[in-house]
């Protein structure tokens, strides 16, 4: 029975973060720590330490983050990317070719000088 008592026995740790910020003590630090292991900077270590603090359940976790989040983050960045050349693509058309479109509109084909149909 005391085998068994033991087993069961609360003990209170330490951070087991060292030095480093990551971890998942509140969700500032988780935010920091998912990003952190999206950048694929250190997440190894990260993973570690949860491991040795018995879950090492959380492997599939970290694996399916490292194949994903990694993905997922560089399609945002070319996302936004995008969006700003195309933004900037259609201010530069607008400045080449807006200062022209002002003009045009006194001189419409096809009203008034003998293009239309004959009737």
């Amino acid at each position: 029975p005391s085998a068994g008592a033991e087993a069961l026995r609360c003990t209170v740790l330490r951070s087991g973060r060292g030095e480093s910020a990551a971890g998942y003590d509140n969700i500032g630090l988780a935010m920091l720590t998912v990003f952190q292991c999206t950048t694929l900077a250190g997440w190894s270590q990260v993973m570690y330490r949860v491991m040795d603090s018995g879950a090492e359940e959380a492997v599939p976790y970290f694996v399916l983050l490292i194949v994903f989040g990694p993905y997922f983050i560089v399609n945002l960045f070319l996302a936004v990317l995008k969006t700003k050349f195309g933004q900037a693509t259609k201010l530069l058309q607008s400045k080449i070719f807006g200062h022209g479109h002002g003009h045009e509109h006194g001189h419409r084909h096809g009203h008034g000088h003998g293009h239309g149909k004959r009737r």
